[in-house]
């Protein structure tokens, strides 16, 4: 066979494999064809749902999830990337921390998320660590701030300002260390801000901000800076101070007066010695240690307040029986007696060889002898209390609250107790409050 018969030969073989192949892809596009056909139509029921409803749906989840839901509907189909793109609902949450990587271009996703939002309030949530330090000029540009709700910025890996004081009565801001935040002129007033390890002075135009606050939050701030912001605190009505013992606290320092305050939440120490709050109904004191009697009293005296409500997390501190000297004639109080060990094999609580078991117990039976002689608390109406799973506790404190009850001293006229589910209290201990006309709740 000549070179030429051979190659007629092979161009024969391969226009026929060509053929074929045609034959084949004709066939595959016509098979394509019918199953587009039966796939357009599939009903989807989810698709068949109204948009409206589809767009509360995405809205509920959004409220209980995490920032990166709108970018999840948004990639689903294209319905309801249309329906989430014309949502700006969905879109008004911007929470971006160190170990999320949503956002690769996290300054272009800012911006994007924010014009998605349309014209509405803006909750910010932001790590401002070195690395992103440049979010912050669009963060405080002109047109972002006049939508600011609630704020938390960041320039710690986690935050202790996590839980901004949202308030429902306007903007919040929460700072966590310094952040070097600055503010465009605008007439943008926080209601509620929070504080924490701050330690340079914040900004005359973030202060001017302050002007309308109702709630503030004090979080681990040295007594310079604590100082400084009390002064800027003069409209707030409920005050909370957070953090450690006063390294060097000023002794000639004047008492910042606040007028306004009614409820403080004090997990402090020293800070007390910076107040005066006149018109002071609520003190809350949660699980941290107590100030001293002459610290608490000097307070009170000085603020020559009317207070109505006192609560401490822990009634069996050591540094509770004195501060209490100083509640004397407070008419409602709520406590909790906690870390007794919980041993339902134990007969005698006494009997105990652990020593802090045995400080706390008797911790207890000080406090149970002092209500029963009406030393605690004496001029108390209201009565609340959470008392542990061990029903000698129980019983010992229902026999310290008949003793009390029966003294023609005792003002005392509901009592509210929250015990374990398996806890009982003695069915003449119940008789004896209705005579006594003592309301009993239990929980």
């Amino acid at each position: 066979m000549t070179v030429a018969s051979s190659l007629r030969s092979s161009i024969a073989l391969a226009d026929a494999d060509i053929a074929s192949l045609e034959a084949q892809l004709a066939q595959r596009r016509a098979d394509k064809a019918k199953l587009e056909a039966k796939l357009a139509a599939v009903v989807y029921p989810i698709l068949s749902i109204p948009a409206e409803l589809t767009t509360e749906i995405m809205l509920l989840a959004t409220a209980v999830s995490k920032n990166r839901f709108p970018l999840v509907a948004a990639r689903v189909c294209a319905q309801w990337r249309t329906i989430a793109l014309s949502t700006p609902r969905l879109w008004t949450h911007v929470r971006q921390q160190l170990s999320d990587k949503t956002f690769v271009d996290q300054l272009g996703s800012f911006e994007r998320w924010s014009e998605r939002s349309g014209g509405l309030p803006l909750d910010i949530s932001l790590n401002l660590m070195v690395s992103t330090k440049y979010l912050l000029p669009a963060i405080t540009s002109a047109s972002c701030v006049s939508r600011w709700r609630h704020v938390n910025l960041s320039a710690k890996f986690s935050s202790c300002c996590d839980s901004v004081l949202s308030s429902d009565l306007g903007p919040s801001l929460a700072l966590h260390s310094d952040i070097g935040l600055k503010l465009p002129p605008s007439n943008l007033q926080f209601r509620s801000i929070s504080l924490c390890s701050t330690t340079q002075p914040l900004h005359p135009t973030v202060l001017q901000s302050f002007s309308h606050l109702t709630t503030a939050r004090l979080a681990s701030l040295p007594s310079d800076m604590f100082l400084s912001i009390l002064n800027n605190l003069k409209t707030i009505e409920v005050l909370t101070i957070e953090g450690p013992r006063i390294r060097h606290p000023d002794p000639a320092v004047v008492p910042t007066v606040l007028p306004k305050v009614h409820t403080l939440h004090f997990l402090g120490t020293d800070h007390l010695r910076y107040l005066t709050l006149p018109s002071l109904v609520h003190l809350n004191f949660g699980h941290y240690e107590l100030p001293s009697f002459i610290e608490l009293n000097a307070f009170l005296l000085r603020s020559n307040c009317s207070l109505q409500r006192v609560e401490v997390g822990d009634c069996l501190a050591d540094t509770f029986f004195d501060a209490a000297r100083a509640f004397r004639g407070v008419p409602e109080f709520c406590g909790t007696i906690s870390g007794i060990e919980d041993d339902s094999d134990r007969s005698d609580l006494s009997g105990s060889d652990d020593d802090e078991d045995d400080a706390l117990f008797a911790n207890f039976c000080r406090l149970t002898e002092d209500i029963s002689a009406g030393r605690l608390l004496p001029d108390v109406v209201s009565l609340e209390l959470k008392i542990p799973h061990m029903q000698n506790v129980v019983s010992m404190f229902c026999s310290a609250v008949q003793d009390r009850i029966q003294s023609p001293s005792s003002k005392l006229k509901s009592l509210t107790l929250e015990l374990p589910k398996k806890s009982r209290l003695p069915l003449e201990f119940e008789r004896q409050l209705e005579e006594a006309g003592v309301q009993l709740k239990v929980y």
